[in-house]
Parts: C-alpha cells; sequence; structure tokens
C-alpha cells in the first residue's frame, strides 16, 4: 500500500536516489549521457535535506512510501510543482498519480489558484500525463541551465493548470469530534467498519427516504459486502487527511461502539459546503435534533457561509 507523507530529512538520500533513477530513465536522449553520468546522490541528497528541514508554510516536500521505502516524491511551492518523480522500477503502479493528486491539493492549500510546471521538451510520457490532468502546454519555451552552466537541454515546455479553491483555509483545525447529549461525532474510519455496515444495511429504505439522500443511489438497495463497505470508509478517511471531505460517524453518546447513524460534509458548486446525514430507522426523532445541532455547529465553528444542507 502506497502512504504519501511529508519528508522528513532523513529521507533526503533515498529521494535524491529516485530522482537520479527516475532521470537516467527518463531523460536518456534528451540530456547527454555526459551530463546524467555526472549526476550525484550525495549533492542532491543535500538539496533535499535542506528543503526537508524548512519550517516555511508555502512549500512541500511530499515523499511515496511502499512498505517504508521511499519510491517518489513531488515538491511543491507558490509557483506550483517543482519537481515529481517515480523510481523507475514502480512506473505504473499509479504512484504519480497519487503524488500529483496530493501535490495539487497542497497547491490549493496554500490559496493558489493557477500553478505552474516546467518539463523537458520530448519527454512525451510526462507531457501524457500532464496533459490527462488537465495541464495547459502553454508553448513558452526557455533554456534551463545545468551542471558547470551546459544547458541540458536547449528547450523546456511551460504547463500552467487552474486550481480549484481549498475545501477549508489551510490555517483551518479541523474538528475530529463534535459532543451533544444525544449523540456524539467521531470521524469515520475503517475501524467503524462492522457497526457502520449494520447500521445502514438495516435502515435502507429510511435512509433513502430521508432529505438529501432522496433520489440518489446510495444507499443501494441491495446492500453492501462487508469488503465494499470498508473501501468507502477508508476513502472517506483519506478525503478527511487530503481535507477535501469530512465524514463523521454518529454515535450513540455512553458508547464507543454503537453507530446509529453519519455526516457528510462535502465540497458544493454551488454552496461553501454540501452537508448530508441520517440515523437509524430505529432513531427516527433524532433526525431532526442531529440536524438542528450540525446547522448551529458548521455555522458557529466552520469557515462556511453558504451551507447545502436539505432542510428537516
Amino acid at each position: 500500500m502506497t502512504d504519501i507523507r511529508d519528508a522528513r530529512e532523513a529521507d533526503a538520500e533515498a529521494v535524491a536516489t529516485v530522482q537520479v533513477a527516475s532521470w537516467q530513465a527518463a531523460y536518456r536522449g534528451l540530456i547527454p549521457d555526459g551530463v546524467l553520468g555526472r549526476l550525484s546522490v550525495e549533492e542532491r541528497a543535500q538539496a533535499w535535506a535542506a528543503r526537508a528541514r524548512t519550517t516555511r508554510p508555502d512549500t512541500s516536500l511530499l515523499v511515496a512510501k511502499v512498505d517504508g521505502a521511499v519510491v517518489g516524491f513531488a515538491a511543491v511551492d507558490l509557483e506550483g510543482i517543482r519537481a515529481l518523480y517515480v523510481d523507475p522500477e514502480h512506473w505504473r503502479e499509479g504512484i504519480g498519480h497519487r503524488l500529483h493528486d496530493e501535490a495539487v491539493d497542497r497547491l490549493g492549500l496554500l490559496g493558489c489558484t493557477q500553478a505552474t510546471l516546467w518539463m523537458l521538451e520530448g519527454n512525451h510520457r510526462a507531457h501524457a500525463f500532464y496533459l490527462r490532468y488537465g495541464w495547459i502546454d502553454t508553448g513558452r519555451r526557455k533554456v534551463e541551465p545545468g551542471p558547470d552552466g551546459v544547458p541540458l537541454h536547449e528547450q523546456q515546455l511551460r504547463f500552467t493548470r487552474p486550481l480549484r479553491r481549498a475545501f477549508v483555509p489551510a490555517g483551518f483545525a479541523v474538528p475530529l469530534t463534535f459532543a451533544q447529549p444525544a449523540f456524539r461525532l467521531e470521524q469515520l474510519g475503517p475501524e467503524h467498519n462492522d457497526a457502520d455496515l449494520a447500521a445502514w444495511t438495516g435502515s435502507i429504505p429510511h435512509i433513502r427516504a430521508t432529505p438529501g439522500f432522496t433520489g440518489r443511489n446510495w444507499p443501494p438497495e441491495s446492500g453492501m459486502n462487508r469488503e465494499a463497505n470498508l473501501t468507502d470508509l477508508t476513502k472517506h478517511a483519506a478525503d478527511f487527511v487530503r481535507r477535501i471531505g469530512f465524514t463523521y460517524t454518529v454515535l450513540a453518546p455512553d458508547t464507543a461502539v454503537d453507530v446509529i447513524g453519519c455526516v457528510y460534509i462535502y465540497p458544493s458548486p454551488g454552496a461553501d459546503a454540501s452537508v448530508r446525514s441520517w440515523v437509524r430507522a430505529d432513531r427516527p426523532a433524532l433526525d431532526p435534533v442531529l440536524h438542528a445541532a450540525v446547522t448551529d455547529w458548521l455555522r458557529t465553528s466552520w469557515p462556511f457561509e453558504k451551507i447545502d444542507y436539505a432542510p428537516r
């Protein structure tokens, strides 16, 4: 399983090793062999160690790890994506896609509305990759000097991409819990799988008739197996970490295992946030109580002004 996290100084040599290996695999024929052969892991490691030590809020160095080993990385700052490389032995495993998505999310959190990256002309693999993700080839070119002032290549291509506004500001501390006399919210995660699955599969007609869920295809009338539900919960937990959506399980106030509902807070094209919630069929009186409390909580403790939350 691939894990994306902020780099530490101890990751610098592994990051440098990935960069050198990726350059030598991707740029053969684009950069003179003599230049590729002089690439130094030691020199690059010093630069990446300095980058990992920085405390500047406007820069990030991300690493992708598989079984604890660094297999890729991405560097971003206020201008855009400065680097994105994957160990050639792990190409075509989706790691570059994961790093790209996390890098774009970080740019959004930095408040960027337009991002830039440069690539060597002739790197058709990277060119196709970025076009697939909505980057625009502006046609602008420049010469980038390499070691000893010798250009690595005659031309580089400039790409730009508009970015979505961050769902919540970078400085906002997302609440992990919300306690009320009648219920308690807690970040939904894989540990809730069995109780969550039992809660909604026993209440499918009731949930499908709940405001916000009518006309939707969830929950599925035929239910879902345990593995599929776990996949959903894992995705919601990943969205929470990436700050692109926040899902809370609704628990009975006196227990940590009795799931009685769920609350979803996600971006909306017509509002600051789209919110949906459901409760179990055997707790119908809780629905308006939950709705009222969550509505007040969103207005007083979250950075939203316009909220799309079906009334009760």
